[in-house]
């Protein structure tokens, strides 16, 4: 009898080990909400994959514009320059559910707003996308 009741205790441990497996890496990360001083721009794209490089750059005129450029609510470039040669951003391993792109005014240039160009690759599709930036919003 003794031996039968390990052998339970250790399915039983097992199986409670699965399903704490299953829910940490299957479950949907709770994404920080997009501030209220930003203005929604886009729709919604839907996108696969776990990998995504993001792209940014100057869609128009190069003319000082800065921006901080956020991911998730996740600050991935700050005070940055655009040109019109992109920065790239790989976001790894992303967790099943929703994330936003945010870009944020610092300085719009000689002639506003800031013109931030996106560019999202999951790697079998890209998107890109204008986002136009105003001082703090």
């Amino acid at each position: 009898m003794k031996k039968r009741n390990r052998q339970l205790l250790i399915l039983l441990l097992l199986l409670l080990a699965a399903v704490g497996i299953y829910w940490f890496t299957q479950r949907e990360q709770k994404i920080k909400a997009i501030p209220s001083n930003f203005i929604v721009q886009d729709s919604a794209l839907h996108i696969s994959g776990d990998n995504l490089i993001i792209k940014v750059w100057d869609y128009n005129a190069v003319d000082g514009d800065t921006v901080n450029v956020l991911f998730d609510g996740k600050i991935i470039f700050e005070t940055l320059g655009l040109e019109g040669t992109p920065v790239v951003y790989n976001a790894k391993k992303l967790v099943k559910g929703e994330h936003w792109i945010g870009v944020e005014g610092i300085n719009e240039g000689s002639t506003p707003p800031a013109t931030t160009h996106v560019s999202v690759d999951n790697g079998h599709q890209v998107f890109e996308f204008d986002i136009e930036a105003y001082i703090n919003k």
